[in-house]
């Protein structure tokens, strides 16, 4: 019944796409914060809007770039995209003179094999040495998410990306630092993908998760999160299902934020809450609690920027958003 859910709800919640002028200000490049160890609201918006350029065509970030490359002409900034059709796998590289982003695309729900790699909840690990080095490391986790990156990995993606290194500062530096984002089953692709880049020597320095679902392994969970954990954030949107779907082998890492009812974040713990599905307006309101674009929006308020995250949701328990819904249970 769970997976029937998710397809049903995940792969209907589509961003709506175009270019309008608050987007170009939050793709400003001096935006992004290249340190990750506290939240950070222009980051975080920085890397939404860069989560949405992953559903976009190609005829579509010409038309962006050409408009960033005459708003920021001294920041060098480039793009790739790279579509995958045996998993329908899409990723944008976005990047500047002072650092490289990694967007996954999340569900399009007339791929079929986009529910596909959505269905594939099972968890899935290597079962000898030679594949766990050729991947370098990818984590156990979500068979689909896995079978994605493992696809990516084995296609020309590594020569792309140095590609895309030399682009924005002329050499082939390693130092240069590199984000990864996605949303949904983009976030899914985001959360293991690390792994195997910091590995292969790249300068990974953290993500933004935009209502990830749950998909690393519970064997993995606790080194991930020694290595990771401090400079990883999920942001899920109040009651949003996707992110609260999850078999008892797999779960998440990093800092966790939610999108109240009234439109502030809080700093929660990760903790998995169930609900009827069909109480009240949940299903109805699923569409927009999944929205990217509902996401960005909630990140850009005024009440939400680090410091005042902190003060409401300081002294208030794990949950501090969801409580009154815990309390009515």
């Amino acid at each position: 019944m769970k997976n029937i859910v998710f397809l049903i709800l995940v792969i209907t919640a589509q961003v709506a796409k175009g270019q309008n002028n608050e987007m170009l200000v939050d793709l400003n490049p001096h935006k992004l914060n290249l340190n990750f160890s506290e939240y950070d609201q222009s980051t975080a918006a920085f890397l939404g809007q860069v989560a949405e350029l992953s559903y976009w065509k190609s005829e579509d970030l010409k038309r962006l770039h050409t408009r960033m490359v005459k708003l920021y002409p001294d920041q060098n900034i480039n793009y790739t995209l790279i579509y995958l059709p045996s998993t329908n796998t899409q990723v944008v590289l976005w990047g500047c003179k002072n650092y490289l982003v990694i967007s996954f695309r999340g569900t399009q729900f007339w791929k079929l094999k986009d529910w596909i790699s959505d269905a594939k909840f099972w968890r899935y690990e290597f079962s000898n040495e030679d594949a766990q080095k050729r991947y370098a490391g990818l984590p156990s986790g979500s068979a689909g998410a896995r079978k994605a990156i493992m696809t990516l990995m084995d296609s020309n993606f590594f020569k792309t990306l140095n590609d895309q290194i030399i682009k924005s500062c002329g050499t082939l530096n390693k130092k240069l630092p590199v984000f990864v984002t996605g949303h949904s089953l983009g976030a899914s692709l985001a959360q293991i993908f690390c792994v195997p880049l910091a590995n292969l020597g790249y300068n990974y320095l953290g993500s933004y998760h935009f209502a990830p679902p749950f998909t690393i392994s519970h064997t993995d969970t606790a080194e991930m999160n020694r290595r990771y954990g401090a400079i990883t954030y999920n942001i899920v949107n109040y009651k949003d299902i996707v992110p609260r779907l999850r078999s008892v082998s797999k779960g998440r890492i990093g800092k966790f934020y939610r999108i109240c009812d009234d439109g502030d974040i809080y700093r929660e713990k990760d903790i998995l809450f169930r609900f009827s599905l069909l109480r009240g307006l949940e299903v109805r309101k699923e569409f927009y609690y999944h929205s990217l674009g509902n996401h960005i929006n909630a990140i850009k308020k005024n009440s939400n920027n680090n410091s005042l995250i902190k003060n409401r949701s300081e002294g208030r328990g794990d949950s501090p958003c969801m409580q009154p819904l815990i309390d009515s249970h």
